[in-house]
């Protein structure tokens, strides 16, 4: 009989893992309300994530959604693009009246000084190609380089693409799928700073992950 518990265990867990709900919602500010839907398989925990972004105007978002194992053990998030601005996002786990608090604070950004200067091109555009300059790293932890191409729709229903690149702590790379909201095109690629290490082709090559989310858009479960 107790060869047979742990697949017992198991086929529970499939059985049931459809079933976890989580609120799903985004605005501007630091808590949001929405409706409970059902989380796919691969999705065992509700969380609230937090960005904070100084691109155009400086704002703070918020969302909740269903999340995938792990992703609130990774961190603070960093995204440096030098004199075009920072987007911070931290992803906290809730369950049952937790997820109806505020989002915590962001934890406190790592400005250690670097042992070695680190260097990666930087820029921000709502279009494919975007005018580059070279900035240094400031923290100790952002370790890589980033060129994320998204591609969202405005208004009108027309494809925008937004080109951002700069440089990333590795929870980035570990932690893209809760990072932001739309989709992320193939051409997107993390590598280490300095060309010190070998380039992760394809955005699903971090985690293998399918889908990414823009930091503004739709927030889908």
């Amino acid at each position: 009989m107790e060869i047979f518990l742990p697949i017992c265990l198991l086929a529970t867990v499939m059985a049931t893992g459809g079933t976890l709900k989580c609120p799903v919602c985004e605005t501007t500010g630091r808590n949001c309300d929405g409706p409970m839907k059902t989380c796919l398989p691969e999705y065992e925990q509700c969380g609230i994530i937090s960005w904070e972004k100084s691109f155009g105007m400086q704002n703070k978002t918020t969302a909740k959604k269903c999340i995938k194992p792990g992703a609130c053990q990774k961190g603070l998030v960093v995204f440096n693009a030098g004199k075009n601005g920072t987007i911070l996002s931290h992803v906290s786990c809730c369950t049952g009246d937790e997820c109806k608090k505020p989002a915590p604070p962001l934890p406190p950004r790592n400005f250690t000084s670097l042992r070695e200067k680190r260097t990666c091109p930087a820029c921000y555009s709502e279009k494919e190609v975007c005018k580059e300059e070279t900035i240094e790293c400031r923290g100790e932890d952002e370790t890589h380089c980033v060129e994320l191409f998204y591609q969202t729709s405005d208004a009108e229903g027309r494809n925008v693409t937004t080109t951002m690149k700069g440089c990333a702590n590795k929870a980035l790379c570990d932690n893209q799928d809760d990072f932001a909201t739309g989709s992320l095109l193939p051409a997107s690629l993390c590598k280490v700073a300095n060309g010190a290490g070998s380039t992760i082709e394809g955005w699903s090559g971090f985690l293998l992950l399918s889908q990414v989310q823009l930091l503004l858009g739709q927030i889908l479960p």
